[in-house]
């Protein structure tokens, strides 16, 4: 358990989407899991750049059955893949497709949107 937090803080302190970005609701009205993107946009510049800029997906599982959602109709994430920052499950893949990203039971997902 205490891995599991200390996993948690680094990922956290390592994204600044997390740390001061937006809070943008996902898929609001689902049943049996909490979904959100967070947002962090570079502030106006004369050249834009992607610095400081970084969006991350966080789903929540409280489902005791596995899932498969789809989160490529939000404007932040379509034409996009995902690449896992943390998982409570054990994965064997990174980079995740947001069309047809699967869940499993009770599963926590973080991952930033490239």
């Amino acid at each position: 358990l205490l891995n599991y937090y200390k996993q948690l803080l680094r990922v956290r302190r390592n994204s600044p989407a997390l740390i001061q970005g937006e809070y943008l609701p996902l898929h609001e009205d689902a049943k049996g899991y909490f979904a959100f993107l967070r947002v962090t946009r570079p502030e106006r510049r004369e050249v834009e750049t992607k610095d400081g800029e970084q969006t991350v997906l966080v789903v929540l599982n409280y489902a005791a059955k596995p899932l498969e959602l789809d989160f490529s109709q939000a404007n932040e994430i379509e034409r996009s893949s995902l690449h896992v920052l943390f998982s409570s499950a054990a994965r064997s893949i990174m980079d995740l497709d947001p069309e047809k990203l699967h869940i499993g039971a009770f599963e926590v997902l973080v991952a930033e949107v490239e």
